[in-house]
């Protein structure tokens, strides 16, 4: 769960903790930064050394735009800098929440790859307790394979119940879903 400081209750939105591996070797790209951080590759650092460092997907900034009903306030949409706002995420079953500072915003085109907000691995340890499963991302020498690097994957490991998405796949079903709403809105407005 998650809420703004001065937010009367809390709203279910995910959040997730990253592994020193992530961060190190992923490449999710960010669009807005907090100030008192140079770049994203800083944002991205302060994750394992800012206990109380966070990076959210682009949905809550956009006025609640996108699959979930949180909205973030205090990080201007037309701007690429900002104060980070505080939030406090908390697990439902045990009560126990963190303040956290908004640090990082990660740009639209990933963000319904990567929707939730992410905090250090120690951090998300400290509030939701060892996780009870996790996600692993695969980098590729070639892109163009994800598809079928992802069916093998999941072949490979299917007696142990991996389930394997290509991101590629993913984001490009996603787009097709809404060019089709625009192209519906089109026909309609013409």
């Amino acid at each position: 769960e998650v809420r703004q400081r001065e937010a009367a209750g809390y709203d279910d939105y995910p959040v997730r903790g990253l592994t020193d591996g992530f961060i190190q070797n992923g490449s999710v790209p960010l669009d807005k930064i907090a100030n008192g951080y140079e770049d994203a590759a800083a944002v991205w650092r302060a994750l394992q050394t800012e206990p109380d460092a966070a990076i959210i997907d682009s949905f809550p900034i956009q006025s609640g735009f996108g699959p979930n009903e949180f909205s973030l306030k205090g990080i201007p949409t037309d701007a690429g800098k900002y104060d980070a706002p505080r939030i406090t995420v908390r697990a439902a079953t045990s009560g126990r929440g963190k303040n956290v500072r908004v640090i990082g915003v990660i740009s639209f085109g990933a963000s319904s790859n990567f929707i939730g907000i992410y905090v250090g691995e120690d951090a998300f340890v400290k509030v939701f307790g060892e996780p009870e499963l996790s996600m692993h991302f695969v980098a590729l020498t070639d892109p163009d394979g994800s598809r079928q690097a992802a069916r093998d994957i999941e072949s490979a490991l299917a007696t142990a119940g991996v389930q394997a998405d290509s991101l590629q796949q993913i984001a490009d079903e996603n787009n097709a879903l809404s060019r089709s709403f625009l192209y519906l809105m089109q026909a309609f407005m013409g």
